[in-house]
């Protein structure tokens, strides 16, 4: 839905994308993260707080961005695995 505020439909076109600085957004920072922390520690060994604090985010903005753990590992695996088709099919 468009806004009608000028003002205001200049500030969603500026949230769209990447941003700016090259910064991945907060879903990318969090399975980045979490690659990397459930590598080390194991899934069950890693909680969210841990999670949060390795990706630069609050708690909160991860249960907005995954409903539960469980989605999140959920999305973890699917990326996961989504990269390793990526790689196999360059072979």
């Amino acid at each position: 839905m468009k806004s009608r505020h000028p003002a205001l439909a200049s500030r969603e076109k500026s949230r769209r994308g990447r941003p700016t600085g090259g910064r991945p957004r907060v879903r990318e920072r969090i399975l980045m993260t979490v690659h990397e922390l459930f590598s080390r520690g194991g899934i069950r060994g890693i909680g969210v707080d841990a999670i949060a604090g390795a990706a630069g985010v609050s708690k909160a903005s991860i249960y907005t961005t995954f409903e539960s753990k469980d989605d999140l590992i959920a999305a973890y695996i699917a990326e996961h695995d989504r990269q390793f088709w990526t790689w196999w099919d360059r072979l």
